[in-house]
């Protein structure tokens, strides 16, 4: 199955959106930056509400993590639409796992490293996204054995409504909604959820 350039820009900003609205939620415990989630996520003002939280979270995010921090930075400068400073970041945090992860299989961040390098492409080469998209992908997939590049044709594959699902969750919660779980499902509390150690 071919990857579809447009699908995958949709995936990649619900797991944007989905990531970010995460990291907002951990940042408001301690500022209040008046965020508002969208009723729905097909709200055609969502890419711009999410993209003036990540303008107005890059100047204080702050993480002792290491590569949590360059992880949720890239997110954030991906949201802004600062595409080259988070090709950057997601370099940076390859770099660092590299001795890490040697021998690992691939993990979906490369996802996000395609999608990062692609748009950076795009803004400073001035190409057309599917062109950019396509070399990146390849760049990174000659990378890869066998294997791991299945895998990661495989997470390109997901149903789009998977990602929109979970960021509809996602606002749902920040604004004190709990979600209906899907057909067939029980939410537990917490404590009940979880399994014995």
């Amino acid at each position: 199955m071919p990857i579809r350039p447009m699908g995958v820009i949709r995936m990649a900003n619900y797991l944007l959106f989905i990531l970010l609205s995460g990291v907002s939620q951990a940042r408001a415990d301690s500022l209040d930056f008046e965020f508002r989630p969208p009723a729905t996520v097909g709200t055609a003002t969502t890419p711009a509400i999410m993209r003036d939280l990540a303008v107005r979270l890059i100047p204080v995010y702050q993480d002792a993590d290491p590569d949590r921090y360059l992880a949720n930075l890239s997110a954030l400068q991906l949201a802004a639409g600062d595409y080259a400073a988070a090709d950057v970041s997601r370099e940076s945090l390859r770099d660092r796992r590299r001795k890490a992860d040697l021998g690992r299989p691939v993990g979906r961040p490369v996802i996000y490293d395609i999608y990062a390098h692609a748009k950076a492409m795009e803004a400073e080469s001035r190409i057309a996204f599917p062109e950019a998209f396509a070399k990146s992908f390849r760049e990174d997939m000659s990378k890869l054995d066998d294997q791991d590049a299945y895998a990661v044709t495989r997470w390109f594959e997901i149903a789009l409504p998977v990602f929109r699902e979970a960021l509809q969750r996602s606002f749902d919660r920040q604004r004190g909604i709990r979600p209906e779980p899907p057909a067939g499902q029980v939410y537990l509390p917490r404590s009940q959820s979880q399994s014995p150690a």
